[in-house]
């Protein structure tokens, strides 16, 4: 997967990322998880219960 962010909008996330000790790799992992698991569930909600 590839993630393409402008200059501007890495620098935020690499603070934010420093200010709150996490590892950008894990942070933008369960953002694109989180992101796909909501859609899916938009798409198809009875699929998770």
């Amino acid at each position: 997967m590839v993630v393409s962010l402008n200059e501007k909008e890495y620098e935020a996330l690499s603070n934010y990322c420093r200010k709150h000790k996490i590892q950008k790799s894990d942070f933008v992992r369960r953002i694109v998880f989180s992101e796909i698991m909501a859609k899916q569930y938009a798409e198809a909600p009875t699929l998770f219960d």
